[in-house]
C-alpha cells in the first residue's frame, strides 16, 4: 500500500500503483473515496500541476487538477470477483476562497459480467443500468458521481472554511 512507479512527461503524471486517494473537501470524511480502505492498485494519468487554463476562454476556472485511473479490485471474499473501478475527478478553483469538485467512479467487469469496450463506452455515458432485459447478476456497472464544494474564509484571522458534498449511485437519465 502507497507504492507506485510512475514517471512526468510535461504536465501529465503517469502512475501504477497502490496510491491512497482522498476525493472530498472535507477533512472527516468523503463520501466517493477516501483512505479508510486499503488502496485499489491502478493505472493512472493526472495532471501533475494546477495552474490555469492557457486558453482565454476557460481560464476564468482558475487552477484545475484533472485524475483519471483504472484498478483492478479485490479478488476474494467479494460478491463479484475481478471487477476494475474506473475512477475520474477534476477539481478548479475560480478564486482564492472557493474551491469545486466533480467526481466520478464505476465499478464493472468481474468474473461473469460483460467486460469489452463496447460495455465500457456504455458506462462512460451512463447506459449501463439494468432493465427488464437484464437482472442484476448481469448489470454490467455500478457508478457513483457527484460534486463538491469548498469556501474558505477569506480573512487569515478567521481560519474557517464550510463544504459540502453530493454523491449519487448509479443513473437517473445520464445523471447521479
Amino acid at each position: 500500500d502507497g507504492s507506485y512507479v510512475g514517471f512526468t512527461f510535461r504536465n501529465v503524471f503517469l502512475s501504477a500503483g497502490a496510491i491512497s486517494r482522498w476525493w472530498g473537501p472535507g477533512w472527516e470524511g468523503s463520501l466517493i473515496q477516501s483512505n479508510d480502505a486499503r488502496p485499489i492498485p491502478a493505472v493512472t494519468l493526472e495532471r501533475n500541476l494546477a495552474e490555469p487554463f492557457s486558453w482565454r476562454a476557460l481560464r476564468w476556472l482558475g487552477p484545475w487538477h484533472g485524475t483519471m485511473s483504472m484498478g483492478v479490485l479485490e479478488r476474494s471474499g467479494v460478491s463479484v470477483a475481478d471487477a476494475r473501478l474506473f475512477a475520474a475527478r477534476i477539481t478548479f478553483r475560480p478564486r482564492d476562497w472557493i474551491e469545486v469538485g466533480l467526481s466520478r467512479t464505476a465499478q464493472w467487469c468481474g468474473k461473469g459480467r460483460p467486460c469489452d469496450l463496447g460495455t465500457f463506452g456504455k458506462l462512460l455515458v451512463g447506459r449501463d443500468n439494468r432493465d427488464a432485459s437484464l437482472g442484476p447478476q448481469d448489470e454490467p456497472g455500478n457508478q457513483m458521481a457527484g460534486y463538491d464544494v469548498r469556501l474558505r474564509s477569506p480573512w487569515r484571522s478567521l481560519p474557517a472554511g464550510l463544504y459540502r458534498q453530493l454523491i449519487g449511485g448509479d443513473e437517473a437519465d445520464g445523471l447521479p
